[in-house]
């Protein structure tokens, strides 16, 4: 019998899960686990990535050299704003598609 629990619940649960997930030995974890995927209905894979994850710091050095680092959370997206940049070859395919042909 599944008990799948609203988001804001699975957001604590992970958060506390994880971190006693994350300290302990392998037999545990599979206990953990067990109970965690029942709880909220996530898949064995997913659950274990999310509480392996969780909290998880990551350094990335930026294009001046600025040091800037990234510390995992389930559910949270980084927005790139990136321009696209085409060469010269794909613009000039892209203006004949998008413009109509002359009369």
């Amino acid at each position: 019998m599944k008990k799948i629990v609203n988001l804001t619940t699975r957001k604590e649960m992970s958060k506390a899960l994880a971190r006693r997930y994350q300290k302990v030995r392998k037999k545990e974890k599979t206990e953990i686990l067990d109970v965690f995927v029942e709880m909220t209905g996530y898949h064995r894979v997913y659950a274990r990535w999310l509480l392996r994850n969780w909290g998880r710091k990551i350094e990335i050095r930026g294009k001046e050299g600025k040091r800037i680092i990234l510390v995992g959370e389930a559910g949270r997206k980084i927005k790139r704003n990136k321009c696209r940049e085409y060469g010269e070859e794909v613009a000039k395919v892209i203006v004949k598609v998008c413009l109509p042909a002359p009369t």
